[in-house]
């Protein structure tokens, strides 16, 4: 039909024709609506999708150390490492003698004897005296927790500061230490204490007529063996019976004068205990 043609037919149709026309529905596109409603479904899809991804943890970074494995238990995870010490670095001196002066005699009008508690010598040292470490065996005395000490009435000054504990492994009912019953020798260890001085040490044999130092951490600390021989002594022979070990440390730390005599003891226990006093733990392990 040519383009004439047609005109001519649109002009033939009358109003009503027209409008029956206007009169139908137009019908929509509803293709777009799926299209629009497919793509918002996709979108939510994808959101879904990502939000685990963004709520899960991120990764350790380099600086930062990862969270402990499901199976560590907090106690664990508190637990400390043991303090490990090279026993190479630690010299043992040849022990000559110890030495100790008589106690020293205070004129009860001039001085008063003063009984110090727990607290007190809490307070004095600013620290607890009994070490970490107590080898197998070994208690405190029932009496380690009191010492005497000497005052100046004039003054008020303290003259005489020096505490004794005892670490043994039987006690008498007095609470003084028993003898062990194959070597008349008492087994443990005492530790002296003072911020005044000692009366009385050890005498060491060495060459240079000094004894080499070994350091515990910052500490420098002088051990000393010596082998002690013990009755019964043979008449004919004057032989002893027999030798028990007898080991000696001592050290300066916080401005407090420490010495430990100990008694049937191998001197690796000495090291121990003095380590534990020191680094105030018992968690300590010893290298050879």
């Amino acid at each position: 039909m040519t383009k004439e043609a047609l005109f001519e037919v649109l002009n033939d149709l009358d109003d009503a024709h027209i409008a029956q026309v206007e009169a139908v529905p137009v019908r929509k596109h509803h293709w777009k609506i799926w299209v629009g409603l497919a793509a918002c479904a996709t979108a939510v899809l994808a959101m879904c999708l990502t939000l685990p991804a963004l709520r899960t943890d991120p990764a350790p970074s380099a600086h930062q150390d990862p969270a402990p494995a499901a199976t560590q238990t907090p106690s664990a995870a508190q637990t400390p490492d043991a303090i490990h010490l090279d026993m190479g670095d630690i010299h043992i001196n040849e022990l000559s003698e110890l030495t100790a002066a008589a106690p020293l005699w205070y004129d009860p009008e001039l001085y008063d004897q003063v009984w110090w508690d727990q607290e007190d010598l809490l307070s004095y040292f600013g620290r607890n005296l009994t070490p970490a470490y107590l080898p197998e065996g070994i208690s405190p005395a029932p009496w380690n927790d009191q010492a005497q000490v000497v005052v100046d009435k004039d003054s008020a000054a303290l003259v005489q500061d020096r505490v004794v504990l005892h670490f043994y492994h039987a006690y008498d009912q007095q609470g003084n230490p028993q003898l062990t019953e194959d070597v008349p020798a008492r087994k443990g260890f005492s530790l002296s204490a003072s911020r005044l001085g000692f009366i009385g040490d050890c005498l060491y044999v060495r060459p240079e007529d000094e004894a080499q130092v070994s350091c515990i951490g910052e500490t420098e600390v002088i051990f000393g063996y010596r082998s002690m021989p013990y009755g019964p002594y043979d008449p004919d022979t004057h032989a002893p019976a027999g030798y028990y070990d007898l080991c000696v440390a001592e050290f300066t730390s916080g401005g407090i004068r420490y010495q430990i005599v100990m008694e049937q003891m191998a001197p690796e226990e000495l090291v121990t205990v003095t380590a534990s006093l020191l680094w105030g733990t018992d968690e300590i392990v010893l290298d050879f």
